[in-house]
């Protein structure tokens, strides 16, 4: 909405039903860069890579999560999942078929050795959509880091794979040494022009 310099009133207007109002916000948006200015502010700053350091989360330690149907579930078609037990049941993925509505959001907490530039890789399945792909938003700390991780696709396969993000030329995303949040939501993506 275009809004003139000075005093607006909104008016909202019943047609039924209660509805309780926590607050009302006017945010003008924030710009996201691109990838390649973000780099090159990295660039700027002597930005490194963080050396030897490997850090893994499992997807069903998530810390917060936007929906109650959004639980941890379990999957033994491959041996590829952690943990895994060929006879047991282990609660080893979270999401699937539950985690199709746009805005659902998963988080988990995760912390770095080091302050550095680091790849992040997430191991997925995508089996639910034959032939299409899926978008989730990626949010690191509570803001997406650049323009490209607004829209991550996750494409239709039988397998389990390994999908960094930025695919061949994995992005770089600074991080401080300590606790961080990586948050993913459920996007349209390129399919909200159709």
């Amino acid at each position: 909405f275009y809004l003139a310099e000075g005093d607006h009133r909104i008016r909202l207007v019943s047609d039924g039903g209660g509805v309780w109002l926590h607050s009302l916000r006017l945010d003008g948006g924030d710009t996201v860069a691109d990838y390649a200015q973000v780099r090159d502010a990295y660039r700027k700053a002597g930005y490194g890579p963080a050396q030897n350091v490997s850090v893994k989360v499992q997807a069903e330690q998530s810390k917060l999560k936007s929906d109650s149907s959004l639980m941890p579930i379990y999957d033994r078609s491959s041996s590829r999942t952690e943990p895994y037990d060929a006879y047991r049941i282990r609660l080893n993925t979270i999401g699937g078929q539950n985690w199709k509505r746009t805005g659902q959001w998963i988080s988990w907490e995760f912390e770095v050795p080091e302050s550095g530039l680091y790849r992040i890789g997430i191991k997925y399945r995508q089996n639910l959509l034959q032939g299409l792909f899926t978008t989730r938003r990626v949010y690191i700390d509570g803001k997406v880091p650049f323009r490209e991780l607004e829209h991550v696709r996750f494409p239709y396969g039988d397998e389990w794979n390994l999908k960094w993000l930025g695919d061949d030329e994995p992005y770089l995303i600074y991080l401080e040494k300590g606790k961080h949040e990586l948050k993913m939501e459920a996007a349209l993506g390129e399919l909200r022009e159709t």
